[in-house]
């Protein structure tokens, strides 16, 4: 299916989030693996953790909640870097 709507129909917007990390793939792992695991996590879980108590979000949803919220913030760097033709290559 994949192949069929990229290649033979041509609709290529509908993978663009994935393209974005795609051409940066190395430098997101090495983000996620090293820095994005202390900061990312750790300042997504100081603003999520804050709104839980408010909402009185329980603790697996809040984890799902910063995983998600961490997710977009490494996608946005990604996206910066993709409009910037910053490519990490090895």
């Amino acid at each position: 299916f994949c192949f069929w709507l990229v290649d033979m129909a041509g609709r290529t917007k509908v993978v663009m989030p994935f393209a974005v990390v795609g051409m940066n793939s190395i430098l997101i792992y090495l983000l996620t693996q090293t820095l994005g695991a202390q900061w990312f996590n750790g300042f997504t879980g100081i603003f999520a953790g804050g709104l839980s108590d408010l909402l009185g979000i329980t603790e697996h949803l809040r984890a799902i909640i910063v995983a998600l919220a961490a997710l977009v913030l490494e996608w946005l760097f990604c996206y910066f870097l993709y409009r910037k033709s910053i490519f990490v290559r090895v």
